[in-house]
């Protein structure tokens, strides 16, 4: 039930049919969202509700699968997965909504609401470090600080033009401020550029079902010592692929191999 109360806090949103790209799209988009206000409408029989978001969530994925990236789908995945009580896939639908949109609070609340019901180990393997970020500040995508430190430069320039002509401080103000904030958006483009590049190298892999956590690539392999099986909805990343299996590192480093059927890969 509290499942049901936090997917209508967050039901309403931007019509699917506003970003699908072709008239199949549109199908699927209009299916989903029927589905979902189905599940919405049934909402005190809550087998039948399920069925009806997993229906959606469905829909959903096979947007998803047709090539269908922006934050808005994401966004109404996760609520149809939650209501649908498919949680850990909801995890992976709310980070890939965040890759699109990184300030989306909505997604943001709801993805640690998710993540608390995740079952670490009781030395607690796997935790995720704590998000530090304030809040209130937007966080810097590479876009944003690409046009921050443009801006910031073009800013510096018609300062020094300001400044050629009147030679007041106030000018010279707006020189040096400039110039700080093109140096910062500039380092700061920098480290957005090399997180992206390590996201996409060792991409996030969420767990959505109880795995057995290998130390090689084969159910012949033992299970590892210290964490023999991995929860599902673990947040883990990925190392390298062999075949069908994933060799994977928590965020406690712990290191082993899962079948890549028991992931889904946040890759945009």
């Amino acid at each position: 039930m509290r499942a049901i109360l936090i997917g209508l806090a967050i039901a309403l949103g931007v019509p699917a049919s506003t970003w699908a790209k072709m008239p199949r799209d549109e199908a699927l988009a209009a299916l989903a969202t029927e589905e979902f206000d189905a599940g919405l409408r049934n909402k005190h029989r809550i087998l039948l509700a399920r069925q009806h978001f997993t229906a959606a969530a469905d829909a959903y994925f096979k947007l998803h699968e047709a090539g269908n990236r922006n934050a808005d789908l994401y966004r109404s995945l996760g609520n149809a997965l939650t209501l649908a009580d498919r949680w850990p896939e909801a995890i992976w639908a709310y980070q890939m909504g965040l890759t699109f949109a990184p300030d989306d609070a909505t997604m943001r609340r709801h993805l640690a609401e998710l993540r608390a019901k995740v079952l670490l180990p009781p030395d607690g393997q796997g935790r995720l470090p704590a998000d530090r970020w304030p809040t209130w500040l937007p966080r810097l995508t590479v876009r944003k600080c690409w046009w921050l430190s443009i801006g910031s430069y073009l800013l510096v320039c018609v300062a020094l033009v300001a400044w050629q002509r009147s030679r007041t401080r106030r000018a010279i103000g707006l020189i040096v401020a400039g110039s700080v904030a093109t140096i910062v958006f500039t380092v700061a483009f920098w480290f957005a550029m090399e997180r992206q590049r390590s996201d996409r190298a060792i991409p996030v892999a969420v767990v959505i079902e109880n795995t057995p956590f290998r130390k090689g690539n084969g159910a012949a392999y033992p299970q590892h010592a210290t964490v023999p099986t991995l929860a599902r909805g673990l947040e883990t990343r990925i190392l390298h692929k062999r075949g069908d299996w994933l060799q994977i590192a928590l965020s406690t480093d712990e290191i082993g191999w899962l079948p890549t059927t028991a992931v889904r890969i946040v890759e945009p």
